[in-house]
């Protein structure tokens, strides 16, 4: 009885010897012309094939002789056309741009010259007429395959055509140029009879002119029996004719094509390859001279020629055969036998696939994308193929669970992950799989558990080693040793985009788990850690150096604790991040936030003050520099302060605001901190000491000026580098309202405006300290300009010279804005010295040449600073000052009495009304005579005792230098009454017309009250200017009725301006006397009212008037 594994073996034998006759019939059939390389022969090629399949020598004849019986019938011209070149045109023809081309090809049957054997040469008479040699015939096969292209000479086209007779059949193609579409639909359309041959292309070729018909570019002919039986794809010529090349044909192109010869396709052509692949495979291990028994490269070039033999013959694609050989190595991988099947051979196989399917892929646009990313096998080959990796993926699984490592993934870890596992991924790459099938999703699940398991462990090794061994406030070192271990982790998080690639293949997204994982351990002891920190702060509250300490760990901390999540936030989604416990790592540092801002300002001042110290002794400084390195290290320490902020980040608007403003406030008392430094600095190295008598500003005091205002000028920095905006617009959101946000900007704007004006104060004052010690100096140069040397025009040389010394020093090394507050400074200082200097009582030309002085140092000061404020207060007190004192005592006189007739404010105090008139009548050689008429006066202040005066009025024309003939004129004494009535008139001849136009002369009534036994008392005066007074009508009728006026009696007071200027120039000018005696008289003569204080009332006094 047959046992099964005899029947099986039986079987097996049976289905080998049918795959070995179906290859033996492929090499002694060859379709095509055979190779002559040794070893690669035919009857090599059957020598090594019976020796492969392991059958005897006398099976093997027989089996010979039964195939020879079996000739391929049915066989087919495989063409595919690609590409055509013309290199030389012929003459009188140009192709057209775009080229419309075509491409024709057809079979054709060449028979042989139709000759006598009867008429030879030999047997003829000679006297026999010459037999003419007929040309040969030929058999043109159906009619011809047609392909267009739009593009130029390309097409990438495919044709079948049916074989007769290797040995006698030709391929003849033609490539033509288009120039009309309906001579194409004509050609088209002719039968069958009448497109037999090539007369009527060639008809058509002709009819060129006006561009129509086609243009024959070349022809080429390719005999079948020299196609190579594995078929070929290479360039071929094209020549002019269509025969076949001689010596005097030439060739003007080419054209590239693939051939081959196969028979019609046969449904089991597929699994007889499979099969002899398989065969050959073991014979390749069995031919190994070890004993290892592995596969590493692919079938030799015995087998694989009889392969390709077999596959061309049976028209099997390159691409199946390199996914059957594929096929093959993954079912040798997964079966149990001995023989192993290394990476190395599967890799091959998979590069094999991937570059033929590279070079089969039609160009882009010819097909859909679709299309073309699929591959084009067929069901069978796909499903050999899907078994076959199927078996081997659920093989290598074990390797994943117990020989793979997924985390950590470093540079080695990961090349040896991808040296177990780049095979499975490439098997997965392929693009042979359904959208989704099991294999891969059980595999993902398989790596996903891996990755899971592997990452918690190092996690939980990890945060063991970080526990310190100390019992008692372990907290600050375990929190050192997390951000050590935290740094590791941000590392194995970041995304690497081979490894993202590589898993991602599996269908793994593998920092999204690894991070999930991570995050889980990594978040619950980072909290613990802040909780004991805070219960830490607490506890050492008033020891500065624990808090400082652990404000500094607790910050590096909550930093890296920021980089970490957002690096993993980028590992997922937005709708996948509340997933992460680390994002709410924000609310694990409340506590600590208020000291790390403590912490801020410690170390700021301390900072500035070891900043400082290290300048005190730097004397020796360039030109070039105009800052310290204090100020420098001052704005690097405040910039640090708000990098950290920034990397802080702090996400509650609350919070962050309070923490903005309290920095901001911080940085404004460290720049008030470093100023008041600054001046204790100076005042230490005796920079304020006026004891010295000589003081030059040199570099280190403008560096010094410098550095204050370099600091401060950080302020303006802040609103961007502290992100004002952003948060007060965050502000605004949360509450809902805009006016929080703005409430908040205008405080912290508050805060930096004020600390400016506090340090624009201080700044002035060292200026003016500075200033104040070149003030000695300026002094002594300023004694020469005016009072030693004020008359020539020398004397500002010795000032000017020292002031160019020290403001070239102070230009060169000076930032610019305290360059400008120095200069201005300095300007007013020496402007003050000047005018406390002046001398008073001089005559008006020392006041002309000193205000020469005075512009020369103004166009000095100018010359180096044109923005300098020259009119300032102090400028235009000296100008106005010099001025008036550089006027003659005749117009100091009328300026005064200017001012007088300009006043017409209401009196304070009520001394009484006067009426009067005035008028002028105009007499020859320009002069006129002046009338006035004092008609009464009303509510006189009561002078005596009895509460009355004895009134009377006095009439003068001012200034009396102007008026020398011209005497005073007066009233009649009215006694006891306070409204006397005088109705005097008074004339003035001789008076000069011109001096009625003259600024300041004026008609002055004095009212007076006599006394007997003493000097008259003083009433009041009213003045009139002339250049008011009206002309008359020539007579003095006409005076009778010129309209009164109505004037308030005042008691004017010594006052500033001329006047006092005529009382200084008294001792020197006896006209400046004589008017200050005048007016001196009715100063001091001024006596009390004995009848009450009266406001005044000119309407009441006009109603009785």
């Amino acid at each position: 009885m047959i046992t099964n594994n005899e029947k099986r073996i039986s079987e097996e034998k049976v289905r080998n010897e049918k795959v070995y006759c179906k290859l033996l019939n492929s090499l002694i059939h060859p379709l095509g012309a055979s190779d002559t390389i040794f070893g690669l022969r035919p009857g090599d090629l059957t020598d090594y094939l019976r020796t492969t399949f392991s059958i005897t020598q006398e099976d093997h004849e027989l089996f010979i002789k039964d195939e020879l019986k079996k000739k391929p019938t049915n066989l087919l011209l495989n063409v595919m056309i690609s590409e055509a070149t013309i290199d030389v045109p012929r003459k009188n023809f140009r192709i057209k741009v775009p080229l419309d081309s075509l491409c024709a090809v057809r079979l054709v049957n060449a028979t042989k010259t139709k000759a006598s054997p009867k008429t030879s040469p030999v047997s003829s008479p000679k006297s026999s007429p010459k037999m003419r040699r007929q040309k040969a015939e030929q058999d043109f096969r159906g009619q011809p395959q047609i392909v267009k292209s739009t593009s130029g000479l390309k097409w990438n086209e495919k044709f079948e055509l049916e074989v007769t007779n290797i040995l006698t059949e030709e391929l003849h193609v033609n490539v033509y140029q288009q120039t009309s579409s309906s001579n194409l639909e004509v050609f088209a359309k002719q039968p069958l009879e009448k497109s037999l041959n090539f007369k009527s292309i060639f008809s058509l070729s002709r009819q060129n002119d006006s561009g129509k018909g086609l243009e024959n570019l070349g022809a080429a002919i390719i005999p079948l029996k020299e196609i190579l039986h594995i078929g070929e794809e290479k360039w071929y010529d094209l020549n002019i004719s269509g025969r076949r090349l001689t010596k005097s044909l030439k060739t003007i192109g080419k054209i590239f094509m693939k051939l081959s010869i196969s028979v019609k396709q046969d449904t089991d052509n597929i699994e007889n390859y499979l099969k002899a692949t398989h065969l050959l495979f073991n014979r390749a291990v069995k031919m190994q001279t070890s004993a290892a028994n592995r596969i590493n490269n692919l079938l030799s070039q015995h087998s694989q020629r009889i392969l390709d033999i077999y596959a061309t013959s049976h028209q099997i694609s390159k691409l199946s055969q390199a996914i059957i050989q594929l096929t093959v190595l993954l079912d040798l991988t997964d079966k149990k036998t001995s023989v192993t099947v290394t990476d190395i051979a599967l890799k091959k196989a998979i590069e094999s696939v991937q570059m033929t399917w590279v070079t089969m892929k039609p160009p882009v646009g010819q097909i859909t994308e679709e299309v073309a990313n699929k591959m084009p096998l067929t069901d069978t080959e796909i499903s050999m193929f899907r078994k076959a990796a199927t078996e081997y993926i659920k093989s290598m699984m074990w390797n994943v669970r117990n020989d793979c490592v997924f985390f950590p993934l470093e540079d080695n870890s990961f090349k040896d992950l991808k040296c177990k596992l780049g095979v499975l991924a490439s098997v997965l790459k392929l693009d042979l799989w359904e959208e989704k099938f099991f294999i891969k999703e059980e595999l993902s699940r398989l790596i996903l558990r891996k990755i899971k398991t592997d990452t918690s462990k190092w996690a939980e090794i990890n945060l063991k080693l970080i526990e310190s061994k100390i019992e008692k406030d372990n907290v600050v070192p375990e929190s050192e040793n997390l951000c050590e271990l935290l740094n590791k982790v941000i590392g194995h998080c970041t995304p690497v985009g081979t490894i993202t690639c590589f898993l991602k293949t599996f269908g793994i997204d593998y920092y999204s788990h690894v991070s999930l994982t991570i995050d889980s351990h990594i978040s619950k002891k980072a909290k613990q850690l802040m909780l004991e920190m805070d219960k830490y702060q607490k506890k050492y509250y008033r020891i500065s150096a624990n808090i400082t300490t652990s404000s500094k760990v607790s910050l590096r901390l909550y930093i890296t604790l920021r980089k970490l999540c957002n690096i993993m936030k980028g590992n997922f989604s937005q709708r996948e991040q509340f997933l992460l416990v680390i994002a709410n790592y924000q609310t694990w540092f409340l506590e600590s936030l208020i000291h790390w801002l403590m912490t801020f300002k410690v170390e700021c001042q301390s900072r500035m003050s070891r900043a400082l110290e290290m300048d005190k002794d730097i004397v020796l400084v360039t030109y070039m520099l105009k800052f310290s390195n204090s100020s420098v290290d001052v704005l690097s320490c405040f910039a640090s302060i708000a990098q950290e902020w920034r990397e802080i980040d702090y996400n509650n608007a609350d919070v962050a605001m309070m923490a903005i403003t309290k920095i901001t406030d911080l940085i404004c008392d460290s720049v008030k901190f470093y100023a008041e430094k600054i001046h204790t600095i100076l005042r230490n190295n005796r920079y304020y000491d006026e004891q010295v008598h000589h003081f030059d500003v040199n570099d280190q005091l403008c560096i010094t000026l410098n550095n204050i205002q370099h600091v401060s000028s950080y302020l303006d920095c802040l609103k961007h580098d502290l992100e004002w905006e952003k948060t007060a617009a965050a502000m605004s959101e949360l509450h809902d309202s805009e006016e929080i946000g703005e409430k908040c900007l205008n405080t912290l704007n508050r805060l930096i405006d004020n600390c400016k004006e506090e340090i624009a104060m201080k700044s002035e004052l060292l200026v003016q300290e500075v200033v104040g010690r070149m003030s000695r100096d300026i002094r002594r140069k300023m004694d020469l300009l005016t009072r030693k040397d004020w008359k020539k025009s020398s004397s500002s040389d010795p000032l000017k010279q020292y002031l160019q010394r020290n403001m070239a020093t102070l230009q060169q090394c000076l930032h610019e804005s305290v360059y400008s507050l120095m200069v201005q400074e300095l300007w007013q200082t020496s402007i003050k010295i000047m005018e406390q200097q002046m001398m008073v009582g001089q005559l008006p030309d020392y006041y002309q040449i000193l205000y020469r002085h005075l512009r020369t140092l103004r166009i000095f000061f100018l010359s180096h600073r044109e923005q300098l404020n020259v009119h300032c207060d102090v400028s235009r007190h000296i100008e106005e000052r010099l001025t008036l004192n550089s006027e003659t005592t005749q117009e100091l006189m009328l300026q005064y009495l200017s001012k007088l007739c300009q006043d017409l404010k209401t009196p304070e105090e009520d001394y009484g009304q006067v009426a009067l008139k005035a008028g002028y009548i105009s007499e020859t050689h320009g002069y006129v005579t002046i009338y006035v008429k004092v008609i009464n006066a009303k509510d006189l202040p009561g002078l005596d005792t009895t509460g009355f005066s004895d009134p009377y009025v006095v009439i003068t024309l001012q200034p009396r230098m102007l008026f020398q003939n011209l005497r005073s004129q007066k009233t009649k004494i009215i006694t006891r009454t306070l409204n006397p009535v005088f109705n005097s008139s008074f004339q003035f001849h001789n008076v000069l017309s011109e001096l009625l136009k003259k600024q300041g002369a004026a008609v002055q009534i004095l009212v007076y009250d006599y006394d007997k036994l003493k000097r008259d008392d003083f009433v009041g005066e009213a003045v009139i200017p002339l250049s008011s007074i009206p002309q008359l009508n020539g007579n003095a009728l006409a005076f009778e009725r010129t309209p009164g006026i109505i004037l308030p009696l005042k008691r004017p007071s010594m006052t500033e301006g001329p006047l006092k200027v005529l009382q200084e120039r008294s001792q020197k000018d006896s006209d400046a006397k004589e008017f200050l005696n005048e007016r001196q008289n009715l100063f001091n003569n001024q006596r009390k009212r004995t009848d009450g204080n009266k406001n005044y009332n000119a309407l009441k006094f006009l109603l009785e008037y």
